[in-house]
């Protein structure tokens, strides 16, 4: 029997995806002749159907600014993943984050774990978000905690 198990092969070591790995990445998106967004990671893989990035920071022509650990897409940007969750912040300082995972399909944001956001007059706590990026209009699931300021 110990024979046997001498003989046996080893296991397979699990495929890395191939592609160009980087270092020290700055970012530049574009659409057209405009330009979209500018960032850093810290390294990035570069592969033919996307790409993967760690310790990402992207600003938006917007002005919006996206913080995540690990962040997957394509290379379109039509759709990306931050499984370790992120955290955005808006030119006029209204912020929010989680720590679940987080789905972009364009232009459609999902997250997967409790939301905080807060600035803006308010605070909001929720266990889910969708965000719609064209309507500008999110829908937090429950249950919600809000909490409103006025200027009165």
């Amino acid at each position: 029997m110990l024979i046997i198990a001498a003989c046996s092969r080893p296991p397979a070591e699990t495929a890395q995806p191939r592609g160009l790995q980087l270092e020290g990445v700055t970012i530049t998106t574009w659409h057209g002749a405009a330009q979209t967004a500018t960032g850093t990671a810290a390294r990035a893989l570069v592969t033919p159907s996307g790409f993967y990035a760690e310790d990402v920071k992207l600003k938006s022509a917007s002005g919006v600014e996206l913080v995540a650990p690990l962040l997957d897409g394509a290379l379109d940007l039509s759709r990306a993943a931050a499984a370790d969750g992120a955290s955005v912040k808006t030119s006029d300082g209204c912020s929010g984050q989680t720590r679940g995972r987080v789905d972009y399909v364009q232009p459609i944001v999902r997250t997967e774990g409790p939301v905080t956001g807060g600035g803006c007059g308010f605070e909001l706590n929720g266990s889910k978000l969708t965000y719609d990026l064209v309507q500008r209009r999110a829908e937090i699931a429950g249950p919600v905690r809000t909490r409103i300021e006025a200027a009165r």
